[in-house]
C-alpha cells in the first residue's frame, strides 16, 4: 500500500500549471494562422481582380461574387495614375471571429496596351 504524504498531489498541480502557458501559446498560434489565412485570401482576391481589370475584363460581376462569397469583405477598385489599384478588406474567421478585426491587401497592376484604366 502506498503511503500518502503532503506532496502526493504535486505532480498533478505542476502539470495543470504547465498547461496554462501551453494553451496560451496554442491560442496565439491559432490566431496567427487565422490572420495569415485572411491575408492570403484577401491577396488572392485582389490579385485576381487587378489582373482582370488590367486586361480589360469587366470586374463588376467578380466584385459582387467575392463580396457575397466572403462574408464581411469589402472591395475597392480604382486608379492611381496609370495603374489599376484594387484593395480588398476581409474579416478573419476562426478564433478571431468575436474580435472586430480586418485584414486589408492592396494590389496595383499596369493595364495592357490599349486598355484604359
Amino acid at each position: 500500500m502506498k503511503k500518502h504524504t503532503a506532496e502526493s498531489g504535486m505532480v498533478t498541480a505542476e502539470i495543470a500549471m504547465g498547461l496554462i502557458p501551453i494553451m496560451g501559446a496554442f491560442l496565439l498560434l491559432m490566431a496567427a494562422i487565422a490572420l495569415g489565412n485572411a491575408a492570403l485570401h484577401a491577396q488572392e482576391i485582389a490579385r485576381d481582380l487587378a489582373r482582370s481589370a488590367a486586361i480589360g475584363k469587366p470586374v463588376g460581376a467578380m466584385i459582387s461574387y467575392y463580396e457575397q462569397e466572403v462574408s464581411g469583405s469589402s472591395i475597392e477598385v480604382g486608379t492611381s495614375g496609370e495603374y489599376v489599384v484594387v484593395t480588398v478588406t476581409v474579416e478573419p474567421s476562426g478564433i478571431l471571429t468575436p474580435f472586430d478585426m480586418e485584414v486589408s491587401q492592396t494590389v496595383m497592376a499596369l493595364p495592357e496596351p490599349g486598355v484604359t484604366p
